[in-house]
C-alpha cells in the first residue's frame, strides 16, 4: 500500500444528492446524481502529498501524490496517521430521514419555500439533500466506514418593486430539521426593512 511512503490514507466517497430547483416562485427542476470520489495522502516522513481524483479513475494517482510530497515543507508538528485503537464511533452525523427521502417528500418540502410577502418573490431557490458514504483506510491498519447526511437550502429573494437588489440567505443541517418558514420570514423582514430605509439628513 505505502510503495515508497512512510504513511498512505485513502478514503473514498461515494455521495448521493438530490435537488429541487425553484425559479420566480415556481418549481424548475428536479435532479438527483450519484458520484464517487478518491483522495490519498501519502508522507514522507513529515512531507505530505494529496491528490483527489472522480472514480473511475484510469491514470496514476499514488505517484502524482508521492510527487507532490517531495516538493512540499515539512510539518514539524506532524504526529502520524492515527491507529485504529485511537478511533471512536461516529453515529451523530447521520440522519436516516436525509438518508432514505424521497424526491417526493423534497419536492414536498420545497413547497414551503415562498414569500409571505406579496410585493416580495422567490427569484431563485435550491433545496438539497446529500447522503455520503465514507471508506477510510490508512498503512496503520485503519479501516473505517461511516455515513453522513447534509441538507442546505438556498434562497435569493427579490422586491417586485426593483427598489434593492435581491438578497440571500442560506441555512445548513446534518439533520432534516432546517426551519423553511423561519429563513423565508427573516429573508422577507430584511428586504421589508431595506425598502423602508431612508438616508440619514
Amino acid at each position: 500500500m505505502r510503495e515508497g511512503a512512510s504513511e498512505v490514507e485513502v478514503y473514498i466517497e461515494d455521495r448521493v444528492e438530490k435537488s429541487v430547483i425553484i425559479e420566480e416562485d415556481e418549481i424548475h427542476s428536479e435532479r438527483e446524481k450519484s458520484e464517487a470520489t478518491m483522495g490519498v495522502r501519502a508522507f514522507l516522513d513529515k512531507n505530505r502529498g494529496f491528490a483527489a481524483v472522480t472514480l473511475p479513475y484510469q491514470g496514476k494517482i499514488y505517484h502524482s501524490v508521492l510527487k507532490s510530497a517531495q516538493i512540499q515543507e515539512s510539518d514539524p508538528g506532524w504526529e502520524g496517521l492515527p491507529h485504529p485503537q485511537n478511533i471512536s464511533p461516529v453515529d451523530t452525523i447521520c440522519d436516516p430521514r436525509i438518508r432514505d427521502i424521497s424526491m417526493d417528500t423534497l419536492l414536498e418540502m420545497s413547497t414551503a419555500v415562498s414569500s409571505p410577502v406579496p410585493s416580495i418573490m422567490v427569484n431563485s431557490a435550491r433545496l438539497t439533500a446529500i447522503t455520503s458514504t465514507m471508506y477510510i483506510t490508512n498503512s496503520q491498519g485503519m479501516s473505517q466506514q461511516y455515513e453522513a447526511t447534509k441538507c442546505y437550502i438556498f434562497i435569493s429573494c427579490l422586491h417586485t418593486g426593483g427598489e434593492i437588489p435581491a438578497m440571500m440567505d442560506y441555512a445548513v443541517s446534518r439533520q432534516l430539521d432546517i426551519p423553511i418558514d423561519t429563513l423565508m420570514e427573516e429573508s422577507c423582514n430584511l428586504i421589508t426593512d431595506a425598502v423602508q430605509a431612508r438616508t440619514l439628513q
